[in-house]
């Protein structure tokens, strides 16, 4: 099959979860012998470098617009329209005619857009595309934004994410509607779509990890160090690193004070990188499996999003000691103290870390756990057949 591939961001550097989530299905299905071409949006946020390819496409399409927010266009659409300015940012005519002609040009099997937003950008042509059209829901969009207004503690902010979330939803599920079929997440996220009335063909195929370490080998674990590895102009990652910071990170350092914290990622505000101390090193990742291999024990103390966290699945491959809440496990059939821990309170970050010190024998146990679940669960094969199975169907109907 010959696919073409839509992301609404660029995927280079790998370093986001939605990014190595692409590269990776992009990787699987052409070592499944299909061709994959990538049309990727250049934005003044995510700028594509004319010397890098964003995932080694068969051929690599680029196309620009200024997806940033606007105030006075967010106002706008607040008080005078129904639509999701979140979906509306990406909505252009131009660049859907403009991928349109691609399409056409190339005779593709199969269009596969990775998120609502990249299906966004093709939604004006969608209905004159002459071969099927597949959505990848990294996530439930809507239901970051609802998890936001129920975590905020100021009731105006609290009142207008609430209002966009529900047209996120609606916005949504509308442009669900209108493709030839889905590629879920996980099963909770199908379930969910499922349960809002989508009824097209479906299949579930996780987030396959790149790199899984040998369960037989000794990995040694830094327990005295803790990292996180994450974008922060994703909303959920930056409020929880907030949250941890504030109401978790305090009482870790006054009970260990040799504990060292180690925070990556892109767009690191300075709110953040002021509070950098001999305790706390703000760092840059040139490469995020090398960096998660040095830096300890992986933290990913999620208060909200959706979907799956794909930085949790390279962890687990590479058999690093996880802790994360339970909203950070979701969609991932990981068992706490067997292939992880969860951590949803500041107590039980600071009882995991004691347990830890405490249990070196099971912590070693849980690394290997981690790196079997992930070679049975994670593999690149076992999460691209489904996707293959589910082209091979629409492409014969």
């Amino acid at each position: 099959m010959k696919i073409l591939q839509i992301s609404q961001k660029n995927l280079s550097p790998p370093f986001d979860g939605g990014k190595i989530a692409m590269r990776a299905m992009a990787d699987g299905l052409r070592k499944a012998g299909h061709v994959v071409d990538q049309w990727v949006l250049d934005t003044p946020r995510q700028p594509i470098q004319t010397n890098e390819n964003t995932a080694h496409p068969d051929t690599l399409f680029t196309g620009k617009l200024d997806t940033r927010l606007n105030v006075f266009d967010a106002l706008k659409n607040f008080f005078f329209s129904n639509a999701s300015y979140n979906i509306e940012r990406f909505y252009n005519k131009v660049i859907a005619n403009e991928i349109a002609q691609i399409i056409r040009q190339n005779n593709y099997d199969i269009v596969q857009a990775e998120s609502i937003f990249a299906l966004a950008l093709i939604a004006p042509v969608l209905e004159e595309l002459p071969m099927p059209v597949v959505l990848r829901a990294h996530n439930a969009e809507y239901v970051i934004w609802e998890r936001m207004a129920q975590s905020a503690s100021n009731p105006i902010v609290s009142l207008y994410l609430t209002r966009m979330s529900k047209r996120l939803q609606n916005d949504e599920l509308s442009l669900m509607s209108r493709v030839n079929g889905l590629v879920a997440i996980s099963d909770t996220d199908l379930n969910l779509f499922k349960s809002l009335e989508y009824k097209g063909k479906s299949v579930v195929a996780g987030i396959p990890a790149l790199r899984i370490l040998a369960p037989d080998a000794d990995y040694p674990t830094d327990i005295h160090q803790l990292f996180h590895l994450g974008s922060m102009d994703w909303l959920p990652n930056l409020e929880g690193i907030v949250w941890f910071l504030d109401t978790v990170w305090p009482r870790i350092v006054a009970m260990y004070p040799d504990v060292k914290l180690s925070l990556s990622g892109k767009s690191m505000p300075r709110t953040i990188s002021q509070r950098a101390s001999q305790n706390l090193l703000i760092e840059q990742a040139d490469h995020a499996a090398d960096f998660m291999l040095s830096r300890g024990m992986m933290i990913v103390p999620l208060r909200s999003g959706g979907g799956i966290r794909a930085k949790i699945i390279e962890g687990l491959g590479l058999g690093r000691i996880i802790l994360t809440s339970s909203i950070g496990v979701e969609g991932i059939p990981a068992t706490d103290r067997e292939h992880l821990f969860i951590c949803d309170t500041p107590d039980a970050y600071l009882d995991t870390l004691e347990f830890i010190r405490h249990n070196p024998a099971v912590v070693s146990q849980i690394s290997k756990n981690a790196r079997i679940f992930a070679r049975e669960n994670y593999g690149i094969e076992q999460i691209t057949k489904p996707v293959i199975d589910l082209y091979n169907e629409l492409t014969q109907a």
